[in-house]
C-alpha cells in the first residue's frame, strides 16, 4: 500500500492590528488681561486748578472764597466740593484734589463778592472729556460745565490700579476773567486801587510853588511903590 501524504496545514497569518493614533488635545491659550484695556471707574480723583484774570488776587475782598460744587450727572445730588480762599491763591495753593464720579458737572460760587464786574469762565481739560449733561438752571452760581472721566488703564485681573486713580494728568484748569462792567465808574470800594506814587511829594511841590508866587507878588508891589 502506498502511504498517503499527511495534509500540511498552511498557517494563517495573524491579523495585524493597526494602532489608532491618540487624539491630540490642543491647549487653549489662557485669556490674558492687557494693562491697556480700558475701564471707566465709578469715581476718581481729579485735580482742580483755579486761575484769575482781570483783577489782582491781593485786591480781592478779604474773606473771598471760591467754591466748586461737584454734582453727579447720573445719580443726581452733590457728590463733593473744593474751596479756594484768597489766602490759598496768594500762597500759591492753586491746585486741589477732589473725588468725582464718572460723569459729573461743576458749579462755581464765590465771585459774587467782587461787585461791579462781569465774570466769564474758561476751562482746560487734561485726561477729562466734555460730557453731555445739560446745565441745571436751578442751582446758583456759574455753571462751569459737564464732564466725563476718560477711560483709564487697569491692572491684570480687572482691579483698578490705586495709583491710576490719582494720576496728575486728570486735571481741570478753571480760569475766571473779571471785567469791569462800566469802565467810566469808580472801581468798587472793596477793590483797592493801586497807588501810582507818593502823594506827599506832590503836596510838597505845590507848597513850594505857592510860596514862590507869593514872594514874586511882594517884590513886584515894592517896585511899584518905589
Amino acid at each position: 500500500a502506498t502511504p498517503t501524504a499527511e495534509p500540511t496545514a498552511t498557517p494563517t497569518a495573524e491579523p495585524t492590528v493597526t494602532p489608532t493614533a491618540e487624539p491630540t488635545v490642543t491647549p487653549t491659550a489662557e485669556p490674558t488681561a492687557t494693562p491697556t484695556d480700558p475701564v471707566i471707574p465709578d469715581d476718581v480723583i481729579v485735580h482742580i486748578t483755579k486761575k484769575i484774570e482781570g483783577v489782582e488776587v491781593k485786591d480781592l475782598p478779604d474773606g473771598t472764597v471760591f467754591t466748586f460744587e461737584i454734582y453727579d450727572s447720573l445719580n443726581g445730588g452733590m457728590s463733593g466740593k473744593v474751596n479756594f480762599s484768597k489766602n490759598d491763591l496768594l500762597n500759591g495753593n492753586k491746585t486741589k484734589p477732589v473725588r468725582v464720579p464718572g460723569a459729573f458737572g461743576i458749579i462755581e460760587k464765590g465771585f459774587e463778592s467782587v461787585d461791579g464786574y462781569d465774570v466769564t469762565v474758561d476751562v482746560e481739560l487734561k485726561g477729562v472729556k466734555p460730557g453731555n449733561k445739560a446745565p441745571d438752571d436751578g442751582k446758583d452760581g456759574i455753571f462751569v460745565g459737564s464732564f466725563e472721566i476718560d477711560t483709564v488703564p487697569f491692572e491684570p485681573g480687572g482691579s483698578v490700579n490705586p495709583q491710576t486713580r490719582t494720576m496728575p494728568e486728570l486735571e481741570i484748569i478753571i480760569t475766571n476773567t473779571f471785567t469791569l462792567i462800566d469802565p467810566s465808574q469808580k472801581i468798587p470800594s472793596d477793590i483797592n486801587m493801586p497807588k501810582t506814587g507818593d502823594e506827599s511829594d506832590i503836596l510838597l511841590w505845590m507848597g513850594l510853588a505857592l510860596t514862590s508866587m507869593t514872594g514874586l507878588a511882594l517884590v513886584s508891589r515894592k517896585k511899584r511903590e518905589a
